[in-house]
């Protein structure tokens, strides 16, 4: 009985290191789980490149999309009638035989979509990718375009399109000499960059990152960040600017019926070369610095924990207690109200 029992527990040892062996074999040469893919391209050894080419007409289309996860996104002034996307770069791996992404184009009714298919990879994908999409689209192009990289940047310049939308989880985006409708961009912990920007709106919003540029003529500025800040220079438009934890910066406003600029712990310094009709500041422990024109009238109101008061203009006060202040400078057509908690409000010439 006890020779039976060493034999048969021999037995199943020997079994166990066979299905082992024949495991490992089958990871071998085939690693990758390709039963939804159908992939076609594969990486032979450590590291190859990658050249794919996706093309649509743009007759009749209102929207073109173009997502990635990790891949920059650049935009380029292509030929007359279609869109094309190029797909290009290295992907590396210290395994053989790697799948790589595919470069999808879906088309629907209005509207063409340009996005990247990833294998299904049995026990998690290891390569790292630098890889870029191009995309070429005319000049003439005037409607909707939806640029999408999660950890990838994006850049545009030089278009007129009716809505232009920007997203990158953990990329940057930079957008040049754009009119359109509405002009978005968001980031969770990239920046923002605008230059040239006119048309309807410009909305920004940047998580962990800063909005920054210049030159901007729109109907209304829409600005929002957690723990940067927002740095603008020749701004033309109402704005609405929001820093948790970061400054607000914005220079030579003009056209801006109405102001509204609130800060956590940052500082809100605004220089206008024509004043608005209603400017609100409201920072909890940051100072207010503003420059209007040397003609400029306006009512104050200013209220503080801690804060003190300066200007530079000649106030006929008609209040003053000790965490307020109420006057007019030479008349109050126009409203300035600053509240901090333990900040200081300075009011200058430019």
């Amino acid at each position: 009985m006890k020779k039976f029992v060493i034999i048969m527990v021999s037995i199943t040892a020997v079994c166990l290191i066979a299905a082992v062996v024949l495991t490992a074999l089958n990871q071998g040469s085939n690693l990758w789980d390709r039963s939804r893919g159908g992939w076609e391209t594969a990486i032979e050894g450590a590291g190859d490149a990658v050249d794919q080419t996706q093309t649509a007409s743009l007759e009749g289309v209102t929207n073109v999309s173009v997502r990635s996860s990790s891949d920059n996104i650049l935009v380029h002034l292509g030929d007359e009638g279609e869109v094309r996307v190029h797909y290009h770069g290295t992907i590396r791996s210290s395994r053989r035989n790697v799948p790589v992404p595919i470069l999808q184009m879906k088309e629907t009714a209005g509207g063409v979509t340009f996005s990247l298919e990833h294998p299904r990879v049995a026990g998690g994908l290891f390569y790292s990718r630098n890889t870029v999409l191009d995309v070429y689209l005319p000049a003439s192009y005037a409607q909707d375009l939806h640029l999408d990289a999660s950890s990838g940047d994006i850049y545009i310049e030089g278009y007129s399109l009716h809505e232009l939308a920007c997203d990158a989880s953990s990329g940057s985006v930079a957008i040049r000499d754009i009119d359109a409708d509405i002009v978005s961009a968001d980031t969770s912990s990239g920046d923002v960059k605008v230059e040239g920007i006119t048309g309807g709106a410009l909305v920004a919003n940047a998580t962990s990152g800063s909005i920054t540029g210049g030159d901007i003529a729109v109907g209304r500025l829409t600005l929002d960040t957690s723990s940067g800040d927002v740095r603008l220079n020749r701004v033309q438009g109402d704005i609405e600017a929001s820093a948790t934890s970061g400054r607000i910066g914005i220079t030579e406003i003009t056209g801006a019926d109405t102001v509204n600029a609130e800060t956590s712990s940052g500082d809100i310094q605004m220089s206008f070369a024509a004043m608005g009709q209603d400017l609100k500041c409201n920072s909890s422990s940051g100072a207010v610095r503003l420059a209007f024109p040397r003609d400029a009238a306006f009512g104050i109101n200013f209220d503080t924990s801690s804060g003190s008061f300066h200007s530079d203009f000649p106030v006929t006060m008609t209040k003053t207690e000790r965490n307020s202040v109420e006057g007019y400078v030479g008349r109050d057509t126009n409203s300035v109200r600053v509240q901090t908690s333990s900040g200081d409000c300075r009011i200058n010439k430019n």
